[in-house]
């Protein structure tokens, strides 16, 4: 799949998914990065995260594709906020 004429995958972002996902050509990667997942994504306009099967997080904004977040940040910023998707309701929301 092509990228679509309003999505843009930046040299910075390439780099980091040879870093954290796979060693492929700039070609491939900016295949794997416009998938049409993240394209829905870039149209939206805003900042937003795309999730990998393999765990990292992909950041677009501005119907750029600007990096690839490690897996493993997520999980330790799940952990320690608590906020994952099934976490108990904050403290702030309980009724006492």
């Amino acid at each position: 799949m092509t990228p679509t004429p309003d999505l843009h995958v930046s040299q910075h972002a390439i780099e980091r998914f040879r870093e954290r996902v796979a060693d492929l050509s700039d070609q491939a990667i900016v295949d794997a990065l416009s998938t049409p997942v993240i394209q829905l994504a870039a149209a939206l306009g805003a900042e937003c995260h795309v999730r990998l099967p393999t765990g990292q997080r992909i950041t677009v904004k501005d119907r750029t594709v600007v990096t690839v977040l490690p897996a493993e940040q997520y999980q330790r910023q799940v952990r320690r906020q608590g906020t994952g998707r099934f976490s108990s309701t904050p403290r702030s929301y309980r009724h006492n």
